[in-house]
């Protein structure tokens, strides 16, 4: 069974994912760096979900919300951006092939 959870704050980043990223490199838009560099942007709000499977990291992606202005223009021009790819530990996640031919 997989579990989400959502970080929106590099001082929520533990041991657990730093070990995550150790086993499973990940490209710059997609680490940690680049995370806490967006964390210092104004407009930004970066974000980085975790999918989980008996605990364990399965898989990470992350990307950043962004808003101009304030008040309504804020909300009405708010939207997100994925950078890069996500990063998958492939000994915890199982690929089946297609159930069907293209």
């Amino acid at each position: 069974m997989f579990q989400s959870e959502i970080i929106r704050s590099c001082a929520r980043v533990n041991q657990e994912l730093k070990d995550f990223f150790q086993r499973n490199p990940p490209g710059f838009f997609q680490s940690l760096d680049f995370l806490e560099l967006l964390d210092g942007v104004a407009g930004f709000k970066p974000f980085m979900i975790l999918l989980k499977q008996d605990n364990k990291i399965a898989a990470t992606l992350s990307g950043t919300s962004i808003s101009e202005g304030s008040g309504l223009k804020s909300l009405v021009s708010e939207r997100s951006l994925i950078y890069g790819h996500p990063v998958i530990d492939l000994s915890l996640i199982h690929i089946s092939e297609p159930t069907r031919p293209y």
